[in-house]
């Protein structure tokens, strides 16, 4: 490289390009939206915490025992006692008939609970059973219609069995259909054995599929069988985990009654007294109100024992069955809470599996209602901090452009406004010094006047000396 070269200076940069309108608008945030949280099977654990709610246990007491009383009524009575059942083809249909009103019942109490549940689910403890009501008014008719639906359509493809093996039972032309159509009836078979798991299924899933999804009732349905159908191992996993959480949570607070009836029991066989007496006519009662009501039969085996040593051999009189009556009541009472209890967890365990197994995203669902208000207050109150950070942004840009935008206009305005006031400034001088010099001119005129008057004084002298000289000259003449 050359001497020249090297002390050549460096090119200047070129000044960078001014950003134009649209750049210096600034980005906006994206939409805010709550994240989803991430349920998984570990989340079953919370079951039993999340089923302890006085409301839904007396709901699902409430259920329970409609659906018992229907069951004493349809079944035992009419079904059993009556002689209906054994009618050929009416039985079926009534037995039919009674499982789809019990199907109906539970879905109705247990989406009803599973309303309480979702809204738990959200940190709104204090949904009030009004509020719940208000939310289950428009899930009525998919709580009814979803199990009558499942259970009508399970009936449907029994009857088509039932069809067939009548067909086939014809003499000689039977057997020759049975040979020619056995797989496709293997496949019907198969299906209604599928379509009998996923009914099971549905019915541990179902309310919170109605509770949560604000759909018609017969999209409740194709999600229904979604959720079975999507992980069904994930299902059946999960449903035997919640039956052993709810034989334990009902094992311990059925224990503390069965204790203290066992201590009866020995205390009645050593001693005789009151207390075993007592003990042995409330189990008594109890086995008749609410004995085919418990699902373990806990009372009814309870009751076996107990009647066989009430007391030793001492007698139950009037007054042993009056303490024992009311002693009933409370364990009546009791029995029922924990039984609901235990209904709470099965469908609690319901609920946290099918917010697991659910493939799509519940916040991004347009069909879904919001699972609760609080994220929707949230999502409106982000908007507006959105809404309002952007308005700022945006004045802050309309302000920069309108000052660059006047800039020439304020230059010459302040170029305008120095000049007046240099103007003023000459003006406010010459004002100053005009008095100035006018006193000096006055100065001039009474000096000048002044002289022209020592001049008239001095004239006569003048004259005087003059004549004085002419005096000497006419003097010398003469």
């Amino acid at each position: 490289m050359s001497e020249t070269d090297s002390t050549d200076p460096k090119p200047e940069a070129a000044p960078e390009a001014p950003e134009s309108t649209a750049d210096a608008v600034p980005q906006l945030p994206e939409e805010w939206k709550p994240e989803p949280r991430e349920w998984t099977w570990k989340d079953l654990f919370t079951a039993p915490m999340l089923a302890f709610k006085p409301k839904c246990m007396l709901i699902s007491v409430l259920t329970f025992l409609v659906i018992g009383a229907f069951c004493w009524l349809w079944f035992s009575k009419l079904l059993g006692q009556a002689g209906a059942g054994n009618i050929y083809l009416l039985g079926p249909v009534l037995q039919w008939i009674g499982i789809a009103v019990c199907a109906a019942l539970f879905g109705v109490g247990a989406t009803l609970v599973s309303v309480f549940m979702k809204a738990d689910l959200l940190d709104d403890e204090f949904l009030s059973l009004k509020e719940a009501l208000g939310q289950f008014k428009g899930r009525i008719a998919a709580a009814v219609m979803v199990p009558l639906f499942m259970i009508a359509t399970l009936a449907g493809f029994k009857l088509l069995i039932w069809g067939g093996v009548q067909l086939c039972s014809i003499p000689y032309a039977g057997s020759a259909l049975l040979l020619v159509l056995y797989p496709f009836a293997f496949l019907l078979g198969l299906f209604t054995v599928l379509l009998s798991i996923g009914v099971l299924l549905s019915v541990f899933v179902g309310p919170a599929v109605v509770s949560v999804r604000k759909h018609g009732w017969f999209d409740n349905v194709i999600d229904t069988f979604e959720a079975v159908g999507t992980k069904p191992h994930v299902l059946v996993g999960n449903l035997a985990l919640t039956m052993v959480m709810l034989v334990v949570c009902y094992g311990i607070g059925h224990g503390s009654m069965a204790l203290l009836s066992a201590q009866a029991k020995d205390t009645g066989a050593i001693k005789g007294g009151d207390m075993a007496v007592a003990e042995a006519q409330s189990a008594i009662i109890e086995a008749k109100v609410v004995g085919h009501f418990d699902p373990f039969q806990a009372v009814a085996l309870q009751v076996d024992n107990l009647v066989g040593n009430r007391g030793g051999n001492a007698e139950i009189t009037n007054y042993h069955k009056v303490t024992g009556s009311i002693l009933s009541v409370w364990k009546i009472l009791l029995t029922g809470l924990i039984a609901g209890y235990a209904i709470n967890v099965f469908l609690a365990g319901g609920m946290l599996t099918y917010l697991a197994v659910r493939e799509d995203d519940y916040w991004d669902d347009e069909d879904l209602e919001d699972l609760d208000q609080l994220a929707k207050e949230l999502e409106e109150e982000a908007k507006r901090e959105e809404e309002a950070a952007a308005s700022a942004a945006a004045d802050t840009v309309v302000q920069d452009e309108d000052k660059k935008d006047d800039k020439p206009e304020e230059k010459a305005e302040d170029k305008k406004d120095e000049k007046s006031e240099e103007k003023a400034d000459d003006d406010a001088k010459t004002d100053d010094e005009k008095p100035a010099e006018d006193d000096k001119a006055d100065d001039k005129a009474d000096d000048k006047k002044a002289d022209e008057d020592k001049k008239n004084d001095d004239k006569p002298a003048e004259d005087e000396k003059s004549d004085d000289k002419k005096a000497d000259e006419d003097k010398k003449d003469g």
